[in-house]
Parts: structure tokens; sequence; C-alpha cells
């Protein structure tokens, strides 16, 4: 509830024109936000660049501001269209799909159009897991879902710690090389959904 009344007066503040409240708001979201946009870019000086076009584009639409809503959204999503736009301006289609292989994105900022895009991307893994060979299902399974160590899954099996770690390695492998062969629906979903 504390949380929610400081989000709404920040949200009047910045409204009314207020540089303080615009600060404060800055000081909670800074470190996450670059962290958030580091995800696309893995560049820091470009995710520092991108978040502060963020807090840019939510002082010269402050009038827009909602302050019955969750302010989260709303950067989040004005975050991850500049990172997109940015990737693409960059001429760089290998680093969109990229994003959409590595886990951090999709645990930076829960929402509902990561949620979309997770179960598009998670369904694809699936595919992915299914089609390891026996063993290295058995071993990737094991590791990656039941969260099991290595040496324990090498004593489990019967086999030795280093066949455990080159199996994984061998089903990463296949699982990255099957996303990106795969995920071009997935990119269409994302930039069907920041386009609307």
């Amino acid at each position: 509830m504390m949380k929610n009344k400081l989000q709404r007066d920040i949200i009047l503040g910045i409204k009314a024109g207020n540089y303080v409240m615009f600060n404060r708001l800055i000081d909670m979201y800074a470190n996450r936000l670059i962290s958030f946009c580091y995800s696309f870019c893995k560049s820091k000086e470009e995710a520092e660049e991108l978040s502060q076009d963020v807090f840019i584009k939510v002082w010269q639409n402050r009038k827009l501001l909602n302050e019955n809503k969750n302010i989260d959204n709303y950067i989040y999503t004005i975050a991850r269209n500049k990172c997109i736009n940015h990737l693409k301006s960059a001429g760089n289609q290998y680093k969109i799909k990229k994003i959409f292989v590595e886990e951090d994105l999709y645990q930076a900022n829960p929402s509902s159009l990561n949620d979309i895009i997770f179960n598009e991307y998670f369904s694809i893994a699936k595919e992915a897991v299914d089609q390891l060979p026996e063993r290295c299902k058995e071993v990737y399974t094991l590791s990656r879902i039941d969260g099991l160590k290595n040496r324990d899954i090498a004593q489990r099996l019967g086999i030795s710690v280093n066949t455990v770690r080159a199996q994984i390695v061998k089903s990463n492998a296949f699982i990255k090389n099957y996303l990106r062969e795969k995920t071009d629906l997935v990119i269409s979903i994302v930039i069907f959904f920041f386009y609307l």
C-alpha cells in the first residue's frame, strides 16, 4: 500500500512538472532499467544511453501518465520499444533473435507481453528438448528441469561428471541452434505487439 501511495505521489508530481519527483523516479528505476536494456544490447554504454532515452520520453509525455496505474509496465514497455528500435536501426537482426534465446529477458520484468513471448519460446524450447538423443535428454532434464548438480546426475546415471558436462554442452548447443532456426515466429509476434 505504501509503495502504491509513493508511486502515485511521484506520478502526480511528475505530471505537475516537479523535477524532485522525477529525480526520485530515476533513482528508483535507473539501475534496473540499465540492466533490462543491457539484456537486449549487451553493451553497458548503449544500455545507459537507452535508459536515459526512456526517462526523457517519460518526462516528455508526463501529462499522459496515469496515477492509478502501475508505472512499471509503462516504463518497461518504452524500454523494450527503445531497445528493439535501436537494434533494428543498427541493422542487427542477429541480436534481436539472440535476446529471445536468453533467459534474463524474461526474468527482468515479467508482463503480459513477456508471458506471450515466453510461452511461445517455451513451446519451441520444449520441442527442441524432445528431439535430443535419449541420454542427452535424460541428463539435460535432470540438470535444467530437476535442478540436480552434475555430481548427483553422474552418480544417479552411473557416468562420469565429465560425461554429464559434455552431454549438457551438447544439449545446449542443439537447443540454441534449434531456437535460432525456429524463433522467427516469436520475433514476428514481438514486432507485431510493439507496433500495435
